[in-house]
């Protein structure tokens, strides 16, 4: 049986070598059938502007031939913050609201991990 989880990341991903990790994580409970939404906040949406990966870890967040099923959305105002634009984003990449996260955060039976 699926379960639904929200993976919630703030570290940059350049400081932090354990955010590639929890990204992995995200991955992996997708490809096993699992409703995954990866949410990022803060530092956490450095890794998303085009041209900025620290690595190979993010071609699975979308394009074409990606069989990833995760989520990826990105906190408005942390990106607002970090002058990240829409158009800047990768692939796979949608921008969201605090309000949906706290929506995501109360969903019946869906688990948070905040990392």
């Amino acid at each position: 049986m699926a379960q639904k989880y929200l993976l919630i990341e703030s570290r940059d991903p350049f400081d932090s070598a354990d955010v590639p990790y929890f990204f992995k994580t995200a991955r992996d409970l997708a490809e096993s059938g699992n409703d995954v939404i990866l949410y990022l906040v803060q530092n956490g949406v450095l890794c998303l502007r085009r041209g900025a990966r620290p690595s190979a870890l993010f071609d699975w967040l979308g394009g074409e031939g990606s069989k990833s099923k995760v989520r990826v959305l990105a906190d408005d105002f942390s990106l607002r913050e970090r002058g990240i634009r829409q158009g800047e984003l990768i692939s796979g990449a949608k921008i969201s609201g605090v309000d949906a996260l706290v929506d995501f955060l109360v969903e019946e039976k869906r688990k948070a991990l905040w990392h």
